[in-house]
């Protein structure tokens, strides 16, 4: 799947409480298979503070 199919982007939101969020997200288009039509699945995660231990 090459770029044109895929979507990618990262957003900040404010809650109704003021709290600011980070927000990942990708799309990518799925082709149709023997079972299904194409469709286009999003996902969206809230970004967290990465912390390595070592």
């Amino acid at each position: 799947m090459g770029p044109k199919y895929e979507m990618q982007g990262k957003w900040e939101v404010t809650d109704r409480d003021g709290k600011l969020h980070q927000l990942l997200s990708n799309a990518a288009y799925l082709s149709a298979t023997d079972t299904s039509g194409s469709c286009k699945m999003t996902f969206i995660v809230e970004a967290g503070v990465f912390v390595a231990y070592g």
